[in-house]
């Protein structure tokens, strides 16, 4: 747009189409500016033009943001606007206006306005993620690398390295894979990306596991794509590596130390049932010799409780190789009645040396043979009703037996 004012009252003898729309008014010519936009004063106008009809300088504002009524109306608006203000001078050199020349750079200002705030809250959200930045022009080569990045290996402000010298920035056993992926990366598009872990190297040696994650920004021309921009950032991954490592380690001892448990109880319990069983035998034997009747229950009192004894012995291997996972689960058949009679027998005892009940209670038929694991079912007979019987003080434990009807395979 452009305009002339004339005189120090800055009056308008001219103003063209451009600068009409711009303010809203059709007629200005023969009317100050003072006139016409008071709401200028406050903002400085007065004393600029009045500065540069004075001293006859020109003067050149960039982007300056004003405030103004357009129209007749009380409706303000703010625009921002480029400005070159001349004096307009005589024959005799003296000044006798102003040539205003300019151009209304809103849109251009409020674009570079968001793109700084987008760019603000972006370099704040790598900040708080801890993120390093590499960028790359595949145009030109050249290479920028963030602050973050920086401060990860350890560099002050050296010049940027050559593209081709990316890969060295990484350890010796990751090189080779990682040059490999980023040249499949800027060769290709944008759907080519990276995401991988390597060692960086820093300055003083030490290694840091990071992160690597790329995305390639490629330039349209015509109906074909070329990549133009290699963008990675990278996220510092140490300390979880370290974790992971000590997690590992951790599992492993706690392994070893588990398979050195179950070899000493399986040895041990194997360096007990030994004597155990002769004991066992050798009362077999004594209780076929005697006809006494008190001796032949006292040989029946140390069978009942070397068998239990042999059984907790054998609770003992089962541990150890459920811990080893080398429990074998059999499949065979039993009588289920015999099994619990067995189970009855045993817990009878118990029950009644604590002074309260056990019963057996069918609720159902039960089929003659079962295919099962019957040593299994026994243990955990045996250890649910043995805990029943610990814990009950007074009344009775009951053993509920039903069929419970399932599928064709179960």
């Amino acid at each position: 747009f452009m305009c002339v004012l004339e005189g120090p009252e800055h009056r308008f003898t001219y103003a063209n189409t451009r600068f009409s729309k711009l303010v809203q008014r059709e007629i200005m010519v023969g009317k100050t500016v003072a006139e016409l936009f008071p709401d200028l004063r406050d903002q400085g106008f007065k004393e600029l033009l009045d500065s540069v009809y004075m001293r006859g300088e020109a003067y050149v504002a960039e982007s300056a943001p004003i405030e103004f009524t357009v129209g007749d109306s009380d409706r303000t608006v703010r625009r921002y606007l480029d400005f070159i203000y001349q004096p307009i001078r005589d024959a005799a050199d003296k000044v006798t206006g102003i040539f205003v020349e300019g151009a209304d750079v809103t849109d251009r200002v409020t674009q570079e306005r968001t793109i700084r705030i987008s760019q603000e809250r972006l370099n704040l959200a790598i900040e708080a993620a801890g993120l390093a930045l590499i960028h790359v022009d595949l145009e030109t080569d050249e290479v920028e690398f963030s602050k973050e990045f920086r401060a990860l290996v350890g560099w002050g402000e050296t010049p940027e390295p050559h593209s081709t010298q990316i890969p060295d920035l990484f350890h010796e056993d990751d090189r080779e894979r990682l040059k490999t992926l980023y040249q499949q990366a800027v060769q290709g598009n944008a759907n080519k990306s990276i995401d991988t872990t390597g060692r960086l190297l820093s300055q003083n040696g030490d290694c840091r596991w990071v992160r690597l994650q790329s995305r390639i920004i490629v330039t349209q021309q015509g109906n074909s794509a070329t990549p133009s921009e290699f963008i990675g950032t990278f996220t510092d991954i140490t300390e979880e590596r370290e974790v992971q490592a000590a997690l590992h380690e951790a599992r492993r001892l706690a392994e070893a130390a588990n398979e050195t448990k179950s070899a000493f109880l399986a040895h041990m319990s194997h360096e007990i049932r030994t004597p155990m069983s002769a004991v066992l035998g050798y009362a077999d034997l004594l209780s076929v010799r005697t006809d006494d009747a008190e001796q032949t229950d006292y040989l029946h009192i140390i069978k009942r409780n070397g068998q239990f004894l042999l059984d907790i012995i054998n609770d003992i291997l089962d541990i150890s190789k459920i811990e080893s996972g080398k429990l074998d689960i059999q499949q065979v058949e039993f009588s289920l009645t015999e099994l619990i009679d067995d189970v009855r027998s045993m817990m009878a005892v118990r029950a009644s040396e604590k002074g309260i009940e056990f019963d057996v209670i069918y609720q159902s038929a039960i089929p003659e043979l079962l295919l099962s694991d019957p040593k299994r079912l026994k243990q955990i007979l045996v250890n649910l009703i043995g805990n029943a019987v610990k814990f009950t003080r007074s009344g009775s434990v009951q053993l509920l037996v039903r069929i419970v009807t399932g599928t064709d395979t179960q």
